[in-house]
C-alpha cells in the first residue's frame, strides 16, 4: 500500500508491508441418516497475526475493503466453531437443497494500535453469534448446468473494547445488519475446455445498528460483481487459465475511508493449472483496474494479485 509520509520520512509516499500466517480453517462433513442429508462442522484455530504497529494496521484496513477484493482481507479473526447441516432432494435432471447453520467466535484480540503520543492501547472484539440459511438450486440444461445459490445472513451483537494502560475500558457495541446474497453459475459444456462458465452475483447488506440500536444511516449498501472464463485443457495434466470479472459497489456512504468505498472495475486473470487424479495446483496473476469513491475523493488505479494454490481430497470408503 501506498501511504502519506510525514515526520522522519520527509513527505512523499513510501511502501508499508504486512505478511504472517492466517487462521486455519478446518470442515468435516458427513452424511447424516443418509446421503441426501449432509452434517457439517468447522472449527477456526487461532493461528494468524494480530500484533500490528500503526502502519500494519492501516495497511489491512485498505487491503480489507470489498472495493479492492483482495484474497485476504483479514489474518486473526480468533478461536471459533460452526455447525450446519443441508437436505438435497433430487430429480431426473435437477437437485435442490436447504441448509442453515450457526457460527460463533471467542473473544480474540485481532489489532494492537500503536497511537502515536498516547502509547500502546489494544482493541478487543468480542463477536456475537451469526445464523446462515441456504437454499440451492441445480439444474442441467443439455450439456450445460445452471446452479444458483441464495444465502440469508443474521448476526447479533458484536462488542469492541478498547484497553487503555491507565483509566477505564471503553466499551461499545454494534449489531450487523442482514444480508442477502444470490449468486448463479452456468457451467458451459465447451469441448478442449477443463471447465468454463459464467458467474453473476448480487449482494445486499442492511443497516448495522449503534449502541443505542439504532440504525445507521448510509451504511447499506449493493454489490454486483460478475465473470466469465476458465480452464482450458484436457481433464487431467496442464490447463491454460483464462477469465475477465466485472464489478458495481454502491459503497456505504455513512463513512468516507477506502472500506466503504464505491467502485467500478475491471480484471483479467491468467494462470496455469496442473490437475491430477486427486490434487490440483494453480498460478494465477490477476489485474484489475477501476474507479473509486470514498465519498470526499475519486481516484483511479490499477493492482495485481498473483496468487498460488494446492488443493487435495480424499474420500473415505
Amino acid at each position: 500500500e501506498q501511504t502519506s509520509g510525514n515526520g522522519d520520512s520527509g513527505g512523499g509516499d513510501r511502501a508499508t508491508l504486512i505478511f504472517g500466517p492466517t487462521d486455519l480453517k478446518l470442515r468435516i462433513t458427513g452424511p447424516l441418516f443418509s446421503n441426501n442429508t449432509l452434517l457439517t462442522a468447522g472449527f477456526n484455530l487461532p493461528t494468524g497475526k494480530v500484533g500490528l504497529n500503526s502502519d500494519e494496521t492501516s495497511t489491512l484496513q485498505a487491503l480489507g475493503a470489498p472495493s479492492l477484493r483482495m484474497p485476504i482481507g483479514s489474518f486473526g479473526t480468533g478461536a471459533g466453531a460452526t455447525l450446519g447441516v443441508i437436505r438435497a432432494f433430487e430429480g431426473d435432471d435437477w437437485a435442490v437443497a436447504v441448509g442453515g447453520s450457526v457460527e460463533q467466535r471467542s473473544e480474540y484480540s485481532p489489532i494492537a494500535l500503536v497511537i502515536a503520543g498516547s502509547g500502546k492501547n489494544e482493541t478487543r472484539v468480542t463477536p456475537g453469534m451469526a445464523a446462515h440459511v441456504t437454499l440451492g438450486f441445480d439444474r442441467a440444461l443439455g450439456e450445460s448446468r445452471l446452479s444458483a445459490l441464495l444465502v440469508s445472513d443474521i448476526f447479533s451483537k458484536d462488542k469492541v473494547q478498547l484497553v487503555t494502560p491507565a483509566g477505564p475500558e471503553a466499551t461499545n457495541t454494534f449489531q450487523l445488519g442482514p444480508q442477502v446474497t444470490l449468486s448463479t453459475r452456468l457451467d458451459l459444456g465447451a469441448s478442449r475446455w477443463r471447465e468454463s462458465g459464467v458467474n453473476l452475483a448480487m449482494r445486499m447488506r442492511g443497516e448495522f445498528s449503534d449502541s443505542a440500536g439504532a440504525k445507521v444511516s448510509g451504511s447499506s449498501g449493493n454489490y454486483f460483481e460478475g465473470s466469465i472464463g476458465g480452464v482450458r485443457g484436457g481433464s487431467e495434466g496442464a490447463g491454460f487459465v483464462v477469465a475477465a470479472d466485472a464489478r458495481w459497489h454502491s459503497g456505504l456512504k455513512f463513512t468516507d475511508a477506502m472500506v466503504g468505498a464505491a467502485v467500478t472495475a475491471v480484471g483479467v486473470s491468467l494462470g496455469w493449472e496442473t490437475q491430477r487424479a486427486s490434487s490440483a495446483s494453480r498460478f494465477v496473476l490477476h489485474g484489475q483496474y477501476g474507479t473509486f469513491d470514498t465519498g470526499t475523493a475519486t481516484s483511479t488505479g490499477f493492482g495485481v494479485t498473483l496468487g498460488y494454490s494446492i488443493g487435495a481430497r480424499r474420500e473415505a470408503r
